[in-house]
């Protein structure tokens, strides 16, 4: 197949890749070669492009590095003026599928197509899916294998690390009958801008992780995208937290700053209710509230295991407390923009805080974020 097709080579091969292996045709063998990366020698060793020999010399390993001979018709396309045209085709379809698999997380091969065709335009499926394997699962980007869905064996597309039966069982639990969520070409390439550009929110959570030096700058760039997906696969709001609450001390037993875990709680919770879920075919919580009518905090989640107020001890966080408690403070916080909104707030903040009858201290500092304790 690959020798009838020398252009899927360039699926898993990346342009720096090509360029170490056109330079090993050149040279011969011992010759000095420059340093190459990781992903360029196992794709060549690992596609039989390259032989390697390694040995030792002088007490030091070295390795010889040579062109695998019978690749003459890869070779002669390689050397062809079509590479430019072929990666500038590549760099649109894997774009495609990267901004589709970031606001689903979960799909099945089928569906993945039919989002694909209808956002970005025709293909076929065999030459979509060979560009999910030979680009994303090669390189654990994504995963694929075969599932029970409606009682039928379906094959299905996730992004890596993503635990695909704990997305199928909260789909039989929340997504039963849900169609996958509509995006547009226009808001998918809203991806270009990064997590930020397709869901708002996440800009507000990485700016105060920074300004409460959480966080440094250039850390976002890794944490918030494991975060997002940690966030698609379905994770409770609780949970979330508790990744971001890790980052927040050195060490595990020191106390963690309640004022500020709190005001990353009001953030985190509009990205938990705004972000795409795998298990809702990527609906969100608010935009399948606006079809439903349901209390968005009421979707996708997990109630049983919530405490009642007279278990409150006192010192608990703000996500430690009663769920519908959460519900009612996020709604109150949210009404704060406004001298009429804050006193509001604080009205129902107090009014909480009474209801529970003993001494909260989440309370004391939800009136210090609204400026009237």
């Amino acid at each position: 197949m690959l020798q009838a097709h020398p252009e899927y080579y360039l699926i898993f091969m990346d342009e720096i890749t090509v360029q170490n292996y056109l330079l090993s045709v050149e040279k011969n063998v011992g010759e000095f070669f420059p340093a190459i990366s990781e992903k360029s020698l196992v794709v060549l060793c690992t596609w039989g492009l390259w032989d390697v020999k390694i040995y030792k010399k002088s007490g030091k390993n070295r390795m010889d590095i040579s062109a695998a001979k019978g690749n003459e018709i890869l070779l002669q396309f390689l050397k062809s003026n079509r590479l430019h045209q072929f990666y500038s085709t590549k760099k649109l379809i894997t774009d495609g599928i990267f901004y589709l698999m970031q606001s689903y997380g979960f799909m099945e091969s089928s569906a993945l197509h039919e989002k694909y065709q209808k956002a970005f335009g025709p293909i076929a499926y065999e030459d979509l899916m060979r560009y999910v394997y030979l680009d994303g699962r090669l390189f654990g980007k994504y995963e694929t294998g075969e599932c029970l869905i409606d009682n039928t064996v379906t094959s299905f597309v996730s992004f890596g690390g993503l635990d695909a039966n704990q997305v199928l069982e909260q789909m039989k639990a929340y997504g039963q009958g849900l169609e996958y969520a509509d995006f547009k070409n226009k808001q998918l390439l809203k991806w270009k801008e990064g997590i930020a550009g397709f869901v708002p929110a996440w800009e507000d959570l990485g700016e105060i992780l920074v300004n409460l030096e959480v966080l440094l700058p250039e850390a976002l760039e890794e944490f918030l995208p494991e975060l997002y997906q940690e966030t698609v696969s379905g994770l409770e709001l609780h949970e979330l937290l508790y990744i971001i609450e890790e980052i927040m001390t050195d060490e595990p037993e020191d106390p963690v700053n309640m004022l500020q875990l709190t005001m990353i709680w009001m953030v985190m919770a509009k990205c938990w209710l705004d972000t795409p879920l795998a298990c809702l075919k990527g609906c969100s919580r608010t935009s399948l509230a606006r079809r439903t009518g349901k209390d968005p905090f009421t979707i996708a989640v997990d109630e049983d295991s919530d405490i009642t107020p007279d278990e409150l001890d006192g010192d608990e966080q703000i996500y430690e407390l009663p769920w519908s408690m959460q519900q009612e403070i996020y709604y109150l916080l949210n009404e704060r923009e406004s001298k009429k909104g804050r006193m509001k707030a604080l009205e129902g903040v107090r009014r909480l805080a009474k209801s529970v009858g003993k001494e909260i201290v989440i309370f004391e500092v939800l009136e210090k974020i609204l400026g009237l304790g």
